[in-house]
């Protein structure tokens, strides 16, 4: 069990990872993709998501992003890694977070 406090756990998610994948696994499948610390494990996440929004979270899968490799004229350098955190909720469960496209 982990020892994280209820504040702890709101810095856990630092917001949704809004790309054209993340948009169609939100529609299709209820999953959601979030930027979390790079200390989070599952059992947090799962808390976390289920205080800040208020839904059942069914599963919690974890992946480590590595930073690219970027090269600017004749030097290189590394963009930061970061943690996301696919979070697939429970039947009848839904979150809205802003990153539907509407048709006028």
């Amino acid at each position: 069990m982990s020892t994280m406090k209820s504040l702890d756990l709101l810095d856990l998610v630092s917001g949704p990872h809004l790309t054209e994948k993340a948009t169609r696994l939100a529609s299709d499948h209820r999953q959601y993709v979030f930027k979390v610390r790079s200390a989070a494990n599952k059992a947090d996440v799962r808390r976390a998501v289920e205080m800040l929004f208020g839904v059942q979270v069914a599963r919690v899968t974890l992946l480590n992003q590595p930073g690219k490799s970027k090269r600017q004229g004749g030097r290189t350098g590394w963009r930061s890694g970061f943690k996301k955190a696919y979070v697939c909720l429970a039947p009848g469960q839904n979150l809205d977070l802003g990153g539907g496209v509407e048709s006028p």
